[in-house]
């Protein structure tokens, strides 16, 4: 499980757009859950696919204070 905090997710490691990280922040701006993939760089600066599912947490009013994630290795399935 990841937790993210507001606007803290982006990635300069890996081959992800940028389109990618402004329509996860958009959805997630309107509090909706955003599924879809990064391509990033492991710490031996190999490249890897992963899938992953984002959703805001929600306080008892209503406001968004964080976000929880699954992320999932994908790469084997790609090739």
């Amino acid at each position: 499980m990841l937790e993210i905090t507001v606007g803290t997710l982006r990635s300069s490691s890996g081959d992800t757009e940028l389109e990618t990280y402004k329509a996860m922040w958009e959805a997630l701006g309107r509090g909706e859950v955003w599924k879809g993939e990064f391509h990033n760089r492991r710490k031996n600066g190999s490249l890897f696919i992963e899938s992953a599912v984002i959703a805001p947490i929600r306080q008892p009013d209503g406001t968004i204070t964080h976000y929880v994630g699954v992320k999932e290795d994908i790469t084997e399935k790609r090739r």
